[in-house]
């Protein structure tokens, strides 16, 4: 990657298809255990409902879905990356 720029279209081309990628049933690196990873360490926080969480690097938005699916809150919201990826968080529920 040569710039900034570069890196945010990469991220943008990514961002349509990596919860698919994340979730292929090959799961090939960097993706094995991807879904453990999550699960690992939302239970690792101990989450409870109401618990503000700091959110960054939130890319699709896959871990916070967890936190707010129990009823956390984000007080602040990170960067995803790209535009795209910030988009995927809100379609995820996270953003």
């Amino acid at each position: 990657m040569s710039s900034q720029t570069d890196r945010i279209h990469l991220f943008d081309d990514w961002a349509a298809g990596y919860d698919t990628a994340v979730t292929a049933d090959d799961h090939s690196f960097p993706f094995a255990g991807y879904e453990q990873v999550l699960t690992t360490t939302f239970m690792t926080a101990q989450a409870q409902p109401a618990m503000r969480i700091l959110d960054l690097g939130v890319g699709t938005g896959n871990l916070a879905a967890h936190f707010i699916a129990v009823g956390c809150q984000r007080f602040l919201d990170g960067h995803a990356g790209s535009g795209a990826g910030s988009a995927a968080t809100t379609q995820s529920g996270a953003g």
